[in-house]
C-alpha cells in the first residue's frame, strides 16, 4: 500500500499564518493532479505546533493536513526514546481521537479525487 503526501518541514522561520497560506498552493497542486493528498507539517515544538492548528481553524482550512513535532536531535542523535514517523505520532487538522499513524493519513484523505479546474 503508498500513502502519496506533501511534506513541510517547519524551521520556525515563518509566521504560521504564512504556513496556513501555503496550503492554498498544495489544493492547486492537488487539483493538477486530481487528488487530495494530505500536507504533513513537521515542528520543533508542541506548543507551535498546537498554534498552527489553531491557524487552521481560524482559516477554515478543509484540506487534509497533519502535523507532528520532531525528535530533538542532540549530537545527530535522537534525544530519548522518540517514535518514529510511521508510529502514531500525526496530528490530523479536524481530528479528535488522538495521533495517528502515517499510513492511517491514507485513510482519512481517502486519496479522495479533486475537481479540476478547467
Amino acid at each position: 500500500m503508498t500513502a502519496p503526501f506533501f511534506v513541510e518541514i517547519d524551521l520556525s522561520t515563518e509566521p504560521l499564518n504564512r504556513l496556513t497560506r501555503k496550503i492554498k498552493g498544495y489544493t492547486d497542486l492537488g487539483r493538477i493532479v486530481g487528488r487530495a493528498w494530505p500536507v504533513l507539517f513537521t515542528f520543533e515544538s508542541a506548543v507551535r505546533e498546537r498554534h498552527f492548528h489553531e491557524h487552521l481553524t481560524a482559516a477554515d482550512i478543509r484540506w487534509p493536513v497533519a502535523s507532528t513535532v520532531r525528535p530533538r536531535m542532540v549530537d545527530h542523535r535522537v534525544e530519548g526514546n522518540m517514535p518514529g514517523p510511521a508510529e502514531a505520532v500525526w496530528w490530523p487538522h479536524r481530528y479528535q481521537c488522538g495521533r495517528v499513524r502515517l499510513i492511517d493519513l491514507d485513510a482519512l484523505a481517502q486519496d479522495r479525487p479533486v475537481h479540476r479546474r478547467r
